[in-house]
């Protein structure tokens, strides 16, 4: 039976397809079909439907590519950020970090009756910009210098005040250098910008980069000075490693302005300098003379010898236990060597 039945199947498919007649047409249609897929008018229908269908989908994908974009590259050409306190350079030549003093006015000197005169009249004084070393030259560096066949002026004893050998023993190697005369500094200062503009701060420099513009006493502020600020009279009987008083820095961020070692200045010493001095970049008396100002007393100095407006003076031959120096280049001659 299930033969016959499949047998007649088989014709009744056969008729089908020899008339071109729909199979749904023979077999009975549903209910809700409304349409033959001969119908032409279905079969644009659903060309339209499957047009509109695809552009949907192209559109979802265009769509999808813009919002998932390359990460833009970010821009080559950033500018440097701008100079101000706290801003650092580095030597090359002797890896000593440089402090910035921007430009404009301070308070220079002071009225005070108590002390002394050449320290008067207090006036103002309007400095360029200019980069300050942030230690005292070590004895390292002078020695680098030396070896270098640069510094042809050898400290004038290897001693210190305690020790017998000092300069050239690498247990001192960041201390600061001593026994070192004005012209040996000055040279030393060359040697390590190979020439270029590098020397020994003015006096007004020097002043500025101690106390800042606010006429404070010290590089510190207005409190009195002690031992966990500075190395001074009464804290240690000799030198100690540059740097070793961070709370005692500068509002610049210069250390050891105060203490340690006596630094030689460029200028040459006057006694009532201050009342002729020009107001703007004073560098000193323009006569010669052989004495030079230095400055910020040592650890063999009481207080009032510590204070950033004390004046000092020596022989530029002078080579002591307690007097070394640091170096000064304007902004500007900087920004040139760089380029």
């Amino acid at each position: 039976m299930k033969k016959k039945s499949a047998i007649f199947l088989a014709i009744v498919l056969l008729l089908v397809l020899a008339c071109n007649c729909p199979l749904m047409g023979m077999l009975g249609t549903q209910e809700d079909d409304q349409s033959s897929p001969d119908d032409p008018a279905a079969v644009m229908e659903l060309a339209l439907t499957d047009e509109a269908y695809a552009t949907e989908v192209v559109s979802e994908e265009i769509v999808e590519e813009e919002v998932v974009s390359e990460p833009t590259a970010l821009p080559t050409d950033v500018p440097e950020p701008a100079l101000g306190i706290g801003s650092m350079y580095v030597r090359e030549k002797d890896g000593m970090q440089m402090m910035y003093v921007p430009a404009g006015p301070f308070i220079m000197g002071s009225n005070a009756e108590s002390y002394y005169e050449d320290e008067s009249p207090a006036h103002e004084v309007y400095l360029d910009a200019f980069w300050i070393d942030k230690y005292e030259v070590t004895n390292a560096q002078y020695q680098q210098c030396v070896e270098e066949g640069f510094c042809v002026i050898l400290p004038s004893s290897e001693a210190s005040r305690t020790r017998e050998q000092y300069y050239g023993n690498p247990a001192y190697a960041d201390f600061p250098v001593i026994y070192v005369e004005y012209y040996a500094a000055f040279d030393y200062c060359l040697w390590a910008s190979d020439r270029r503009g590098l020397t020994l701060p003015t006096e007004a420099q020097w002043e500025k980069a101690a106390r800042g513009t606010d006429e404070r006493l010290y590089p510190w502020g207005n409190a009195s000075a002690d031992c966990s600020l500075l190395n001074m009279a009464g804290c240690n009987e000799d030198t100690v490693a540059v740097g070793s008083y961070p709370g005692g820095a500068s509002p610049y961020g210069v250390m050891d302005m105060a203490g340690n070692v006596w630094e030689w200045t460029r200028d040459h010493y006057g006694e009532n300098y201050y009342s002729v001095s020009p107001l703007n970049n004073p560098e000193g008396p323009e006569e010669y003379s052989d004495m030079n100002v230095i400055r910020g007393g040592s650890w063999g100095e009481l207080e009032e010898d510590q204070r950033s407006v004390r004046r000092y003076s020596a022989y530029v031959g002078s080579t002591w236990y307690s007097l070394g120096f640091r170096c000064a280049i304007m902004a500007e001659s900087l920004a040139a060597w760089e380029q």
